[in-house]
This record gives structure tokens, sequence and C-alpha cells, in this order.
């Protein structure tokens, strides 16, 4: 699938490297959605000319209306993430429909495997008290988040991924 949140692009047209735009999304979208091997589509980009406070609602709005593959969506806000959810189940002709046949997953960072923020933990119950589905990924960067090995950033890693599952059940 696709990655999330890339700032810049390679504009095509001139050669130049410069600032995402909506377009930019709306155009990787619709690629994606021709492309066989990638299986859902993602945000792609963070268009700078939309604001920080509603970009995330115009990136599932792209997801929703210019592909017909599964979406990963990311929200830099609670309230953002409801909102692609509600966008989601009209698509789909209501929330129990979508519970059943979900065409989207939600993606929420937690600061680190120790650090489960508030905002993070919100969406992951907010999804597990209605069944929806939520990749909930706890960051564990080795030599930042995590030790530098690869044994002990993969062992704190798994705990923060089990306290995850702790909390939504």
């Amino acid at each position: 699938g696709l990655g999330s949140d890339g700032i810049y692009t390679w504009d095509l047209a001139t050669g130049e490297r410069r600032l995402a735009l909506y377009q930019d999304q709306i155009d990787a979208i619709r690629v994606a959605d021709h492309c066989p091997h990638i299986d859902f589509t993602m945000s792609a980009y963070l268009p700078s000319d939309l604001a920080p406070a509603v970009y995330d609602r115009y990136q599932m709005l792209t997801m929703l209306t210019e592909s017909a593959k599964p979406a990963v969506f990311i929200n830099n806000t609670f309230a953002g993430m409801v909102d692609c959810w509600e966008m989601a189940a009209l698509v789909r002709g209501g929330m129990e429909s979508l519970q059943r046949y979900p065409l989207a997953v939600a993606y929420a960072n937690a600061v680190s495997a120790t650090h489960h923020n508030v905002e993070a933990v919100d969406k992951l119950i907010y999804c597990a008290e209605r069944g929806l589905p939520i990749i909930y990924s706890p960051s564990a960067s080795a030599g930042t988040t995590a030790p530098i090995t690869t044994a002990g950033a993969l062992a704190l890693g798994n705990a923060g991924n089990l306290a995850g599952l702790a909390l939504s059940q």
C-alpha cells in the first residue's frame, strides 16, 4: 500500500521538488487505485494548501471517493478520527454495515512502547468499543524510543503492542 504524510513531492511537470498539494493527494490515490499490486491506500501527502486542522478529512474524502481499495487513515486529533469513521459509515450505508464490512482502518501511534499517550489510547478505545479496526502502533525505534539492540527493541516493541491489546480488550 501507500505510505503516509509526505511533505514534499517531485513535480513531474517542472522537474522540481516542492511542497505537496491536495491535488498530489488526489493523483496519488488515483494511481494507487489502478495498480494491481497495491492493496490499500493511505494518505500519501500532507497537503500544504489545506489547513492542518482539516487536511485529514480531505485525505479520507480522497481515499473514499477516488479508490475502491481499503483506506488506512491517520488523524492528528481524536475528533478527526471520529469524523473519518462517520464519513466511512456514510459510504458503507451506516455504522452497523461498516462494522460488519469495514472499508477502512484507523492508524494510531503511541509515543513509545512505555508511554501510551491519551490521544492514541482514546482512539484505540473508541475503535474497540465500536468494533472498528485500528492499527495501534507504539513506537519502538532502536536507539531512540527503544534499546539500540535488535533483541531489546523487539522485546520492548512487543510489550507495547501487548499493552495496546490489553487496553483494547
